[in-house]
């Protein structure tokens, strides 16, 4: 019997917790932290249409982004799920 001939038991609050730590909140591949690199980028973008927008200060600018990528994130989950079955899809 293979390694992926069953399916393996995970513990939701387990998978979830490293689900958001290493794609949410600290993305670090290889050494490099991702999450930096992507909010500077996004920063840089901005700040070439409006340079006013590079005095935002930077950990600012990516605890907001944070929080507005985990409501994106939860919004496309209601959505694939439904409000019904909300509750009950966030313990399956």
């Amino acid at each position: 019997m293979g390694l992926f001939s069953r399916k393996q038991r995970v513990q939701l609050e387990e998978f979830c917790r490293e689900f958001y730590d290493s794609n949410l909140l600290t993305p670090v591949i290889g050494g490099v932290d991702l999450g930096e690199n992507y909010f500077q980028t996004v920063k840089g973008s901005i700040a070439e249409v409006d340079g006013k927008f590079a005095a935002i200060d930077s950990k600012l600018f990516r605890a907001e982004m944070t929080l507005i990528r985990f409501e994106v994130f939860s919004l496309a989950w209601l959505h694939q799920i439904g409000d019904k079955h909300a509750t009950r899809g966030s313990f399956a």
